[in-house]
């Protein structure tokens, strides 16, 4: 039986619903929407509709006058009594941001945000689109500056929709203190993930009222956005919240010396003890952990910065039912959810890496000592055959100074080819004939649109740079070309077409033909020289792709 209180509580949450109503007017209604936790109130245009910061669970950390939820599942939120107002993006989850690694953020920071067409009504049932951000697995958020979801809606036609989830020890913790805490259930180093998976849960519950179709969710990931979408796919845990995946700019691979991203179990539990001794945590499994969640989130984020200068933060795979295997295991054995596909990657995917690590980063370029460090450190006794096949000398005329050999861009070339390009390749190889369809990109602008400083040369079509075309960031205000704005427009309706119908094509444009192991082509996305729509892209033998990417070479590797 209802108590008296309870009933209170949903007269006072109903009046003052009510007075907001007649407070905003009729014509403000088309921003207001229930959800199960309460009503919320977004921003409108003439062209789109957006509510920012809804929180689909609890605090992650302390709780004044409340549990600790740091190292949990997610927890439900507390219903609200009126509307909440979803005008600005809540926090980001508390990371280490650069350059200094000085804390940032919140633990109270699950948040999603929604943007849908200006006219999107809880009867229009438009596709959906779901983008989890990127940030090596250690930042980032759903609101960073090249996710935009104010464009993308009424180009394409979708609700589009991001969230926040928590990253790097926060997120991917996996101590053997957790995982004896967890009784075997796979939380412990997934905490990230099953934020994910609750951001889902909400959007299948709640997305029709924002104009959405729960049944026609599309989930898209970028960089390590990609890697938590291969999760994903291989946890059973997430079936039935999405119908579709685009991956850009990450593939699993089982070859060492590849970039990675999960953990194992075992190694995640090493990491764990790493962490805590850096943490000033020490004694019992049970102890260690007590006197982690005790601390502050700057004394947390100190600690993973000594730890991750040997090792990477991410999901945690073998240690129980959520992800029982790496991704790339699940794809060799066949166990993962087998949805129609998009799958792509960068021309210039490593010429981020280098600019970030040293052009910018260390106000220097690789110097050719580093390069021989480099190859010696990762390829042992081939280190020459790979020179022979990325000398820096062959780069010398890509960068602005022409005169002398170009070690990071050599460098940057092999992260391409070997971390994203052949993978990939690999992956569509090995998955092709076994899901309903696949679609295979790679973006190709020589000019992308960039937002960070670079000195020696263009960055290309780098890392991260596809954001601004499926997102429609490469503006005129930010410096796109015309010819740029139209691929970008051609890119989102590849991908509204695609969420609605499982086909990129049906909305113009060159005809984007499935993938398949025994023709092996692709599309290419590149500025046509006018800039008139439908001259933007054009499919492309796999010939093309191997010969640039060297990747008959990075086969006898095992990428």
């Amino acid at each position: 039986m209802m108590t008296m209180q309870k009933k209170r509580t949903q007269w006072l949450s109903l009046l003052l619903s009510s007075v907001g109503l007649m407070l905003l007017g009729s014509a403000a209604h088309a921003q207001l929407v229930n959800t199960d936790k309460g009503w919320v109130y977004g921003n409108a245009t003439a062209t789109y509709k957006t509510w920012l910061g809804i929180p689909y669970a609890a605090s992650t950390g302390p709780i004044l006058f409340g549990p600790n939820n740091r190292w949990k599942p997610p927890q439900p939120v507390t219903p609200w009594v009126g509307i909440r107002y979803s005008m600005f993006a809540g926090s980001i989850c508390e990371q280490a941001q650069p350059p200094f690694g000085l804390a940032a953020g919140s633990e109270d920071c699950l948040f999603i945000n929604i943007g849908a067409p200006a006219n999107a009504t809880a009867t229009s049932k438009l596709p959906v689109i779901v983008y989890v951000h990127g940030g090596a697995m250690t930042g980032g958020s759903g609101t960073d500056p090249n996710i935009d979801g104010t464009v993308i809606p009424g180009k394409a036609n979708v609700v589009f929709v991001t969230m926040n989830y928590r990253v790097g020890s926060l997120g991917f913790l996996g101590h053997a203190g957790l995982f004896a805490e967890s009784g075997g259930s796979a939380n412990a180093g997934n905490y990230g993930l099953l934020d994910v998976i609750q951001a889902l849960k909400w959007i299948k519950t709640n997305i029709a009222n924002f104009g959405g179709d729960p049944n026609h969710v599309t989930l898209t990931g970028g960089s390590s956005g990609a890697l938590m979408v291969w999760d994903l796919l291989a946890s059973s845990a997430a079936n039935g919240l999405y119908a579709r995946a685009i991956t850009e700019s990450y593939s699993p691979s089982g070859a060492p010396n590849v970039l990675g991203g999960v953990i194992s179990a075992g190694a995640a539990k090493t990491q764990g003890t790493t962490f805590a001794n850096a943490a000033g945590c020490t004694g019992s499994d049970a102890a260690v952990i007590s006197c982690l969640r005790g601390k502050d989130p700057g004394s947390l984020m100190t600690a993973q910065g000594i730890t991750t200068l040997g090792s990477l933060w991410g999901p945690v795979y073998g240690g129980g039912s959520l992800l029982p295997r790496s991704p790339y295991q699940a794809l060799l054995t066949g166990n993962y959810n087998h949805v129609t596909m998009i799958n792509g990657t960068n021309h210039d995917e490593g010429r981020f890496v280098s600019n970030v690590q040293y052009d910018l980063g260390a106000f220097a370029p690789m110097t050719a000592a580093q390069y021989d460090d480099y190859l010696t450190k990762t390829y042992g006794s081939r280190k020459d055959e790979v020179l022979a096949q990325y000398n820096p000398a062959d780069y010398a005329a890509l960068a602005y100074d022409t005169t002398k050999p170009n070690y990071s861009l050599a460098y940057a070339a092999i992260i391409t080819d070997s971390g994203f390009a052949c993978t990939a390749r690999t992956v569509n190889k090995l998955i092709g004939n076994s899901i309903p369809a696949l679609y295979a990109y790679e973006l190709n602008d020589p000019k992308a649109y960039a937002i960070f400083p670079h000195f020696n040369y263009d960055l290309g079509s780098y890392h991260g740079a596809e954001a601004y075309y499926i997102m429609q960031q490469a503006t005129a205000a930010l410096g796109g070309t015309a010819e740029q704005i139209a691929l970008s427009n051609q890119i989102m309706t590849y991908w509204g077409k695609f969420a609605a119908t499982g086909s990129p094509n049906g909305g113009g444009g060159p005809t984007w033909t499935k993938y398949s192991p025994s023709t092996d082509g692709y599309i290419t996305f590149e500025p046509a020289a006018t800039g008139a729509a439908g001259t933007n892209s054009r499919m492309l033998p796999s010939s093309t792709f191997d010969s640039f990417h060297k990747c008959a070479f990075w086969s006898t590797f095992g990428i």
